[in-house]
């Protein structure tokens, strides 16, 4: 899986494990975007209208149409407003790009339901099935893209 996300993503395992919820990476949003967004329904993608591309400047592709998603084509730029000495940094657009290829192979594949149903079970899931039958690497996979 590592090897599919440096491909896609141009990210090496060290860059992910651990930091993509670091104040770098972080998005601000309602809930309900914020819900859609970890379900891939919708990714931020290069603002394809700018050549040269504007850095930080981002078009909403919607996969999934749901409560919760932003409007389809609508132009998000980030802008830096940091004070001086703070170290906060925009999303990493290697972050944004990785996330944007996944939502696009998901809901091409077709595999968007399944990997909504296991999010939606991984929400759920408290305790592991005393038989042995939780399904730990599909949950812990879904969870690690969920992440993405």
């Amino acid at each position: 899986m590592w090897g599919i996300i440096q491909q896609f993503g141009g990210i090496p395992p060290s860059d992910i494990t651990g930091r993509i919820n670091e104040p770098f990476n972080r998005l601000v949003m309602t809930l309900d975007e914020h819900h859609s967004f970890d379900r891939f329904d919708w990714c931020l993608i290069p603002d394809p209208y700018h050549i040269p591309p504007i850095p930080h400047c981002y078009m909403v592709r919607v996969h999934e149409k749901m409560h919760g998603t932003p409007v389809d084509g609508t132009i998000v730029t980030f802008l830096d407003h940091r004070d001086p000495g703070d170290t906060t940094h925009l999303p990493d657009p290697r972050f944004l790009r990785l996330h944007a290829a996944v939502a696009g192979i998901i809901h091409m594949s077709g595999a968007a339901e399944y990997i909504a149903k296991y999010l939606q079970d991984l929400r759920e899931t408290r305790v592991l099935a005393t038989d042995g039958g939780t399904p730990i690497m599909t949950l812990l996979t879904v969870h690690s893209l969920n992440k993405v």
